[in-house]
């Protein structure tokens, strides 16, 4: 039996982990533009939370997935387009962390009307993206009040 190349491993562990089987072909487009963009993803199982790492000594960033506490398999797909938001917007430069989430909110949002399939759920995207803002706004409420 032919074991696959990692992008096909990596495709078959997004779709199969996360129940996204109906949106494969999608997935495959989304996972090639990161590739040929010199970015790289893979998923994590430590974490609930979705990340880019972009160092500055970095050359290829590496998007990490989080497959752990899957909601709503869409919400995966979500995370993706969000951090490759944070990828297309360069690396932080300062600027408040609350704007560098919302810039990588819009830039998911254009990427998903490339999508016909996906903007079929964007009532999904779009509640995912509100919950995801209100806990950015409620982490830097507590961060103010609080003094960290």
């Amino acid at each position: 039996m032919k074991v696959p190349d990692k992008k096909t491993q990596l495709l078959n562990e997004i779709c199969n982990t996360a129940g996204l089987n109906d949106y494969r072909d999608t997935v495959n487009e989304i996972l090639n533009e990161i590739h040929s963009s010199n970015c790289n993803i893979s998923c994590r199982y430590d974490k609930v939370g979705s990340n880019i790492e972009q160092y500055l000594n970095h050359e290829n960033p590496r998007i990490r997935i989080s497959m752990v506490s899957i909601k709503e398999p869409l919400h995966v797909i979500w995370a993706i387009l969000h951090e490759f938001g944070h990828f297309k917007s360069g690396k932080p430069n300062g600027e408040e962390p609350i704007d560098r989430e919302m810039l990588a909110w819009e830039i998911a949002e254009k990427d998903l009307k490339r999508y016909p399939d996906l903007l079929k759920e964007k009532d999904s995207f779009y509640r995912h993206k509100d919950y995801c803002i209100a806990t950015y706004l409620r982490g830097e409420e507590f961060k103010r009040v609080n003094g960290v």
